[in-house]
Parts: C-alpha cells; sequence; structure tokens
C-alpha cells in the first residue's frame, strides 16, 4: 500500500512538471510567414471576388512577363497616389507595388499595396 501511494504521489508529481512544459511548447510553436513583394500593371480586377490580375516583368533583358493573381481582404491597405483607398478604387491600366503573404493553399493576400493611377 505504501509503495503504491509513493508511485501514485510521483506520478502526480512528474504530471504537474510535463503540462506547464508541454503548454510552454505549443505556445512556440507558430511559422513566421515572409511577405513577397511584386510591381507591375492591374490588367484585370474583380471587384465580386476582391482579386486583380496583374501584369509583371520577370526578366528586363528579354522582357519576359507574368502575370499573377493577388487576392485583397478587409486587412488590406491600400494607398493610390499616398492617398488610402478602397479596393474598389483600383483600375485597369494602374501601376501597383504590392507585398503579399502565400497562404497554405498558394493563394497570395496582399498585406499592402502602393497605386500609381494611370494618366487618362
Amino acid at each position: 500500500m505504501k509503495k503504491t501511494c509513493v508511485f501514485l504521489l510521483g506520478l502526480l508529481l512528474i504530471s504537474g512538471l510535463v503540462t506547464p512544459v508541454m503548454a510552454q511548447f505549443e505556445e512556440t510553436t507558430e511559422v513566421a510567414v515572409e511577405a513577397e513583394t511584386v510591381t507591375g500593371q492591374i490588367v484585370s480586377v474583380s471587384e465580386e471576388g476582391g482579386s486583380l490580375i496583374l501584369k509583371y516583368i520577370v526578366d528586363e533583358e528579354t522582357g519576359r512577363q507574368m502575370t499573377v493573381t493577388l487576392n485583397f481582404n478587409e486587412e488590406s491597405e491600400i494607398t493610390l497616389d499616398g492617398v488610402a483607398v478602397s479596393f474598389s478604387d483600383l483600375k485597369v491600366g494602374d501601376t501597383i507595388t504590392a507585398s503579399f503573404v502565400k497562404e497554405s493553399d498558394a493563394t497570395r493576400v496582399v498585406t499592402t499595396a502602393s497605386v500609381q493611377a494611370v494618366a487618362e
């Protein structure tokens, strides 16, 4: 009986030490996400979906271009010619420099965007 009590007391002591260590481990497992930046010209805007297609130069020497879809949400910060604006103010032909993060499904979500309006 005495051995059983000592065993249970030891088990309680060990579990009391392990639980805080495990909780500390769980709190520090966040992964840092790095933002990427791209500059190009808006070729398409989908206001319903909150996304746009951006054409940008991949290789300056050859002039090779690619397109990328950028998604905006309520947390995306957008400035147009230095003034804060909403997504609906963006137009085809505008030049944009956008910082974005890739979600787990490879969706690119814009964190900040600086836009220069196309001259009319």
